[in-house]
């Protein structure tokens, strides 16, 4: 098509009809689409050179892409980024002698021949590799070849989709819902159609109206009292041709009946739905997966499951009533669902979101904390249990759809069972009678009743009980079964697929498992062992499908020989011997999740003596990877560990129960961004700078390094794997100090540059495209040129020079030809001794500026560019000491560049972040090893946030550190290089997506190449400092400067002054701002005391026995304090915020705690306070906190007072 790219995103326009849509649909986009990687201008132009308007592919002999013309709602960039879709390019189209129709009942849009019409549409250009992904979107269409013409009246061959036909019939025309149009439009919008076609298509295109939330349909008739567990939905995934298929819908589940013959006319298309349901629902939820793909742009689109809306749920639920899901019509020829029952989660408030319950053995209860659904948990709510509580397990167990509790008493020889209101609350317990310490416990139906039964194991009495369930909430009276000795851990799964269940036990003391096999009416068989080895110690035992041959499995926990041992079942009720998997030192117990969202098991294992966590990637075939964890090191040793996804992102976050402790701590899975040991490859002597590229067209990197002693270039060709061939080498200037590589003459073919420190050059060396270079051809530069680095100064689009040249305190600029010679020097002064130079645009302005690192006067110089080939004079700003190295990156993701530093003299980096204007804020710095000479910036853990590399020439080490995309970093990682590694580098060695490290080993004359790796961890996620001494005793969260976003205010008593963290909306926050308070601030409140819609401040002042009172701007800052007392030496220790008067004026409530009583102060308006009233308590209560609230429905407000020195709690009512 022979066009130029600029690598300008659309603009989101405006419609010219609003609909609530608009924002929802601006905020999916900025949401989702900022996270795409675009490819440089660059690139694109060279894909585009090797176009043929003839064509519907493009091959440039390294990828191949295919153009595709998208009518309905691939038009539109959230589907495309929902289907996986990624153009690299789009643009708005028209398509002569065509029109768009809208057919059959799925109302969707087709392509239709017609002289002399046309229609709009967009556009893209995609990878070959996403064409069958494409072609199974859209299934019930055929690809065809047509020709478009683009707004600049260019004709191209693209492919596009049409309708298949119904035998030979075209499928009859219909109207489009207005939900599918407003995605059309939408599209439209976003990619720049005509104005034209977009108003045809809101105001002529008949349409279905939206249905209202109050008539979507819902599936109906689901059997009462009948519950499947998750472990039953998820065998029935439709790849087992002797299980039926099953859906859930909102935790309703349907199985699937089957497809019409095969000579039906739409059998086709059925067989293509039936294999789309199983590849993308079976055995699953299907409701977040369709809230994600067929998404309603009234609705934000949902990024985790608590992100949907009821009303996007409920629509989802309608959706697939509409695509027959419950269709139960006698009509064999058509396919139909039927509702079978109900999945139970682990919700005990039916609201959704998971929740926690934890036996409390030292105190004989149980806790219950209810999910908000983002990660967090309300307080706790404790029931009584019987003697030493040590396992829980839940399950419905009187059919009324509200989960129940069973507890097992270790002390006490029974089981409690705690049945559920389905609001978080529980009756009390009712006791059944089992073996001698009952120390595990499970669920589920042993009889087929469709009654859920108990299993517990008795640990002093080596038997297994089971206590089968009447459905009402009672149970039968124990059957017990003899165990190995002492049975520590009990699980569930059908070992011998006869289709009943069979139960595996874990025996501490004799190191064994014991299978029984479930024979008819819920009797079981005889026990069969399984040794574990001498001294295992067993502790835990699971069971689930490991190695995804249907067959279930076995876990063991080994707390004796520091390992896992899993027995792989032979689906007959035996199993293979355990293959083991080392861990931490006395591994305590074991969960399973999913940690790397890849669809397969993973073990999160509590080890007791080493006192962390550690991490079992399973790839689903009997293989797990350990993890390092070094985020999970903990003070006290864990005991239990379990996992669950608190935040519906598809990922398990795990929680860790320690010995001695009274907390709990949730920890989430991230990916660190490891790498491997260096392999070393000899260079020549004393190797100074390193670059990659791909110098002879195998589309595998190359490495070059020169060598200031033998004053060479020496190349290793790479083999895509991570490793080199031996060594080509060609001759520098003298003592060659740094190397860039680039296309310098426009042939596609990769060039080097290098700067000669010894004989004030820069070599450039013209690439042939096959590994081999012409001889060099030197140009003058200034005194020691001692780094180099290219960029387009004048915006002649050819690649230009730039050298700091160490010895004169200048940089040389060279503007090149284009093909591979440049111009002489011109040069600019700097700061002192300038070690370092990098190319940016730090003034939004394209036109490309340069940085430099002054390594003696401790600055950076950034000189902005004209767009001419000239600079400004240059602007410095503070650095370390000794800046040694540099490069840009944007570090908090605004689009504005930002600038690193290593400062060699005080073993720091140094991260300064650009304004957008040219200028940049004061340095953040982040401790190195000793000595960092030489800095990089990537992507090393695939988070699309920039992370940081510095090579430490002073203790021979790298450090990593991984961004958080808002200007900060996590502490470093460290990897062992060669002796003084003095320049790092960072590429895609091996091919595999992850970025590797190469290190120049200056004194031993080699090369390092560390591989990134993809390796999990459990990680905490930032820390926010208050102050030296400043003893944080109160916080509240608000959004004080109207942006949004939640900010954090504290009370900082040892400072005595309060601490405002403004947030960014990302989880990361600026410094802390302080405003001056009393003496030993305490407690807080916020409120707009003064009617302007800003949010106001009341901190109470224990030692001064006054309150202070900060009028909020709306900006984030505050006025100076006003203060107002609350009586002498009364230790003001809570405050809160009523009207008291009923007079629509705020009044302040305050607990004195010296002096017994309560004040409230009343408000007069305009965020001033005057009158006071005291209300005593009693004397010695020592009053410590104040509540407000109606607590007696009379529409006024009363207040709670909470009493330490009489134990109470007081109500005072409002009578007037």
């Amino acid at each position: 098509m022979n066009i130029s790219i600029n690598n300008t995103s659309p603009i989101l326009s405006c419609r010219l009809n609003p609909l609530p849509s608009n924002t929802s649909f601006k905020t999916s986009c900025e949401t989702l689409l900022k996270r795409i990687k675009r490819l440089d201008a660059r690139t694109l132009n060279c894909i585009l050179a090797y176009d043929d308007p003839d064509k519907p592919l493009i091959d440039d002999g390294k990828h191949t892409y295919f153009w595709y013309l998208a009518i309905g709602s691939m038009i539109n960039p959230i589907s495309l980024h929902l289907r996986d879709i990624t153009p690299i390019i789009s643009y708005p189209v028209k398509c002569p002698n065509h029109k768009l129709v809208f057919r059959d009942q799925c109302r969707m849009a087709d392509i239709e021949e017609c002289q002399g019409e046309e229609f709009d549409g967009v556009v893209h250009l995609v990878p070959i590799e996403q064409m069958d992904r494409l072609d199974q979107v859209e299934h019930m269409y055929k690809r065809i070849i047509v020709k478009i013409i683009d707004y600049e009246q260019r004709s191209h061959l693209v492919y596009v989709y049409k309708m298949n036909l119904i035998g030979e019939k075209e499928r009859p025309k219909s109207t489009p819902s207005e939900r599918y149009l407003d995605i059309i439009v939408k599209g439209c919008e976003y990619f720049g159609v005509r104005s034209s076609y977009i108003n045809r298509l809101k105001y002529e295109q008949p349409v279905i109206p939206r249905k209202l939330p109050n008539t979507y349909r819902t599936i109906e008739n689901i059997p009462d009292n009948v519950y499947y567990t998750n472990e039953e939905l998820a065998r029935h995934d439709g790849k087992d041709p002797t299980l039926p298929l099953w859906i859930s819908v909102n935790g309703k589940i349907l199985e699937y009946i089957g497809l019409p013959s095969q000579n039906h006319s739409d059998y086709d298309n059925q067989k293509r739905f039936y294999d789309f349901v199983v590849s993308y629902f079976g055995g699953r939820e299907v409701v977040p997966a369709i809230s994600r793909s067929w998404y309603e742009p009234m609705y934000k689109l949902p990024l985790n499951d608590d992100d949907i809306c009821d009303e996007h749920r409920i629509l989802a639920e309608d959706m697939c009533v509409s695509w027959g899901l419950n269709c139960c019509s006698g009509d064999t020829n058509k396919i139909y669902w039927k509702p079978i029952g109900r999945l139970p989660v682990g919700d005990f408030n039916n609201d959704i979101r998971v929740d926690i319950v934890v036996a409390n053995y030292r105190n004989n209860t149980v806790s219950v904390l209810l999910g908000y659904g983002n990660g967090s948990f309300a307080n706790q709510l404790t029931y009584s249990t019987g003697y030493v509580p040590i396992s829980v397990a839940v399950g419905d167990f009187n059919k009324d759809t509200r989960l129940d509790i069973v507890v097992a008493n270790g002390g006490g020889d029974t089981v409690s069972v705690l049945l559920g209101y389905g609001n978080g609350s529980f009756e009390n317990q009712t006791k059944y009678t089992t073996g001698h310490y009952p120390y595990s416990v499970a669920v589920d139906d042993f009889n087929s009743d469709t009654r859920l039964d108990i299993v517990v194991v008795n640990n002093a009495g080596n038997t297994v009980s089971v206590l089968f369930g009447y459905g009402n909430g009672s149970f039968a009276n124990q059957t017990t079964y003899g165990t190995g000795s002492y049975p520590i851990s009990v699980a569930v799964g059908d070992f011998n697929n006869d289709t009943r269940l069979d139960i595996v036990v874990a025996n501490q003391h004799d190191g064994t498992v014991s299978v029984l096999l479930h024979y008819n009416k819920g009797s079981l068989g005889n026990e069969i062992k399984f040794a574990s080895g001498g001294g295992s110690r067993l502790q835990y035992v699971a069971v689930d499908d490991f190695n995804n041959d249907t067959i279930l499995d076995l876990v063991v926990v080994n707390y004796g020989t520091n390992d896992i041992g899993i027995l792989f079942g032979n689906g007959n009720g035996s199993f293979l011997e355990q293959k083991k998997f080392l861990t931490g030192s006395n591994p305590d117990s074991l969960a399973t999740g999913d940690f790397n969202k890849d669809g397969q098991i993973d073990f999160a294992i509590a080890n007791y003596g080493s006192k962390n966590i550690d991490m079992l990637l399973g790839n689903g075939k009997e293989t797990f990877t350990r993890q390092v964890t070094d985020g999970s090191s903990f003070t006290f040793a864990p005991v239990i560990v379990t996992t669950s996804d608190f935040n519906n992102d598809g990922q398990s976050e795990i929680i860790v129960a320690y010995d001695h402790t009274d907390n709990i701590d949730i920890f989430v899975a991230l990916d660190t961004g490891s790498f491997t040991k260096q392999t070393a490859y000899t260079t020549g002597r004393y190797p100074q700078s390193v670059a990659v590229g791909d110098f002879n067209n195998d589309t595998r990197l190359d490495i070059v390094v020169v060598s200031l002693h033998d004053k060479t270039m020496i190349l290793r060709f790479g083999y895509g794997d991570g490793s080199f061939s031996g060594i080509i080498g060609y001759l520098t200037g003298s003592g060659p100090s740094s190397i860039v590589v680039d296309d310098l003459n426009n042939d596609i073919r990769l060039d080097i540059v290098v700067a000669n420190e010894g004989d004030n050059t820069v070599s450039v060396f013209l690439g042939y495209g096959h590994g081999s270079f012409a001889n060099q051809t030197t140009y003058s530069t200034g005194n020691s040129p001692i780094s180099v680095a290219v960029g387009d100064f004048n915006s002649d689009m050819l690649l230009d020079i730039v050298v700091a040249n160490v010895g004169d305190n200048t940089v040389s600029v060279l503007l090149g030809y284009g093909n591979g010679s440049f111009a002489d020097q011109t040069t600019y002064s700097t700061g002192s001794s300038p070690y370092s130079v990098a190319v940016g645009d730090f003034n939004n302005d394209i036109r490309v500026d340069i940085v430099v690192a002054n390594y003696r006067n401790n600055t950076v110089s950034v000189l902005l560019g004209y767009g001419n080939g000239s600079f400004a004079n240059q602007t410095t700003y503070a650095t370390g000491s000794s800046p040694y190295s540099l490069a840009v990156g944007d570090f908090n993701n605004d689009t504005r560049p930002d600038i690193v530093v290593a400062n060699e003299g005080d073993n720091t980096v140094g991260v300064l972040l650009g304004c957008g204007n040219g200028s940049f804020a004061n340095q953040t710095t982040y401790s190195t090893g000793s000595s960092p000479y030489s800095v990089a910036v990537g992507d090393f853990n695939n988070d699309t946030r920039l992370d940081i590399v510095v090579a430490n020439e002073g203790d021979n080490t790298v450090s990593v550190f991984l961004g958080y995309a808002n200007g900060f970093f996590a502490n470093h990682a460290t990897y062992s290089t060669g002796r003084s590694p003095c320049f790092v580098a960072v590429a895609h060695i091996n091919n595999d997506t992850r970025l590797d490290i190469v290190v120049v080993n200056q004194d031993d004359d080699s090369i390092g190449v560390f591989l990134g790796y993809f390796n999990n961890g459990f990680q905490y996620l930032m820390t926010l400092l208050t102050g030296t001494r400043s003893v944080p005793r109160s916080l509240v969260v608000a959004d004080f400067n109207n942006d949004t976003y939640m900010d954090i205010v504290v009370t900082n008593s040892g400072t005595n002054n309060i601490g405002i963290f403004l947030g960014f909306g990302n989880i990361s926050f600026a410094n802390q701002i302080t405003f001056a308070t009393g003496s030993g601030p305490w407690s807080l409140a916020i409120a707009d005391l003064n009617n302007d819609n800003r949010l106001d401040i009341i901190v109470s002042n224990i030692n001064d026995s006054n309150v202070s009172v900060f009028l909020g701007y709306g900006n984030g800052s505050f006025g100076n304090q006003t203060i107002y007392s609350t009586g002498i030496n009364s230790e003001p220790y809570s405050v809160a915020i009523g009207d008291f008067n009923n007079d629509v004026l705020l009044d302040i409530i305050v607990a004195n705690y010296r002096a017994s009583n309560v004040v409230i102060l009343f408000g007069s308006g305009g965020g001033r306070f005057t009158d006071s009233k005291v209300y005593l308590v009693s004397y010695g209560s020592f009053p410590f906190s104040v509540v407000v609230g109606d607590f007696n429905n009379d529409t006024k407000l009363d207040f709670a007072v909470a009493n330490y020195g009489s134990d109470n709690l007081k109500i005072l009512l409002q009578t007037c």
